[in-house]
Protein backbone atom coordinates (compact mmCIF):
# COMPACT_ATOMS: atom_id res chain seq x y z
CA UNK A 1 0.00 0.00 0.00
CA UNK A 2 1.20 3.38 -0.59
CA UNK A 3 1.06 6.19 1.44
CA UNK A 4 1.06 9.40 0.12
CA UNK A 5 1.34 11.33 3.37
CA UNK A 6 5.39 10.47 5.00
CA UNK A 7 3.84 11.12 8.80
CA UNK A 8 0.99 8.49 8.44
CA UNK A 9 3.15 5.92 7.18
CA UNK A 10 5.28 7.00 10.51
CA UNK A 11 2.52 6.43 12.17
CA UNK A 12 1.56 3.11 10.95
CA UNK A 13 4.79 2.13 10.86
CA UNK A 14 4.86 3.20 14.64
CA UNK A 15 1.70 0.99 15.53
CA UNK A 16 2.54 -1.97 13.69
CA UNK A 17 6.00 -1.98 15.47
CA UNK A 18 4.54 -2.18 18.57
CA UNK A 19 2.53 -5.58 18.43
CA UNK A 20 3.61 -8.58 16.91
CA UNK A 21 0.35 -9.89 17.08
CA UNK A 22 -2.82 -9.80 14.86
CA UNK A 23 -3.37 -6.52 12.76
CA UNK A 24 -6.23 -6.12 14.88
CA UNK A 25 -3.99 -5.75 17.76
CA UNK A 26 -2.85 -2.43 16.60
CA UNK A 27 -6.51 -0.50 15.95
CA UNK A 28 -6.52 0.77 19.82
CA UNK A 29 -2.58 2.41 19.06
CA UNK A 30 -4.19 4.29 15.86
CA UNK A 31 -6.57 5.41 17.41
CA UNK A 32 -5.68 6.71 20.26
CA UNK A 33 -2.42 8.06 18.12
CA UNK A 34 -4.55 9.46 15.49
CA UNK A 35 -7.08 11.16 17.90
CA UNK A 36 -4.00 13.31 19.93
CA UNK A 37 -4.35 17.02 19.85
CA UNK A 38 -0.51 17.20 17.85
CA UNK A 39 -2.02 15.13 15.33
CA UNK A 40 -5.49 16.11 14.59
CA UNK A 41 -4.14 19.82 14.53
CA UNK A 42 -1.92 18.70 12.18
CA UNK A 43 -3.82 16.46 10.41
CA UNK A 44 -6.73 19.83 9.74
CA UNK A 45 -3.55 22.25 9.30
CA UNK A 46 -2.69 19.68 5.91
CA UNK A 47 -6.24 19.23 4.82
CA UNK A 48 -6.44 23.47 5.56
CA UNK A 49 -4.00 23.77 2.31
CA UNK A 50 -6.63 21.67 -0.13
CA UNK A 51 -4.08 19.96 -2.29
CA UNK A 52 -5.19 17.95 -5.16
CA UNK A 53 -4.22 14.89 -5.67
CA UNK A 54 -1.76 15.80 -7.93
CA UNK A 55 0.13 17.99 -5.81
CA UNK A 56 0.30 15.36 -3.23
CA UNK A 57 1.69 13.30 -5.51
CA UNK A 58 4.33 15.94 -6.46
CA UNK A 59 5.68 16.01 -3.07
CA UNK A 60 5.66 12.85 -2.51
CA UNK A 61 7.81 11.88 -5.45
CA UNK A 62 10.35 14.74 -4.12
CA UNK A 63 10.33 13.43 -0.55
CA UNK A 64 11.30 9.72 -2.18
CA UNK A 65 13.56 11.36 -4.11
CA UNK A 66 15.42 13.01 -1.78
CA UNK A 67 14.92 16.35 -3.32
CA UNK A 68 11.97 17.78 -0.77
CA UNK A 69 14.79 18.80 2.13
CA UNK A 70 12.59 21.87 3.43
CA UNK A 71 9.29 19.45 3.66
CA UNK A 72 11.29 16.80 5.44
CA UNK A 73 12.64 19.16 8.04
CA UNK A 74 9.24 21.06 8.41
CA UNK A 75 7.41 17.34 8.52
CA UNK A 76 10.04 15.79 10.50
CA UNK A 77 10.53 18.38 13.25
CA UNK A 78 6.69 19.75 13.98
CA UNK A 79 4.66 18.81 17.06
CA UNK A 80 2.85 15.76 15.45
CA UNK A 81 6.57 14.47 14.56
CA UNK A 82 7.99 14.84 17.90
CA UNK A 83 5.13 13.46 19.45
CA UNK A 84 5.00 10.21 17.71
CA UNK A 85 8.67 9.73 17.92
CA UNK A 86 8.11 9.91 21.58
CA UNK A 87 5.71 7.32 21.28
CA UNK A 88 7.98 5.02 19.21
CA UNK A 89 10.91 5.84 21.90
CA UNK A 90 8.03 4.30 24.76
CA UNK A 91 7.29 1.46 22.88
CA UNK A 92 9.78 -2.06 23.60
CA UNK A 93 11.27 -3.06 20.07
Amino acid sequence: MKVPFPPLASLLALAAGAHAGKPDDVVPDITSIAASPAVLKAVKAQNDRRQTLDQIEAIDKQWMGGGAADKVKETMENAAARQLAKIQQSKPT
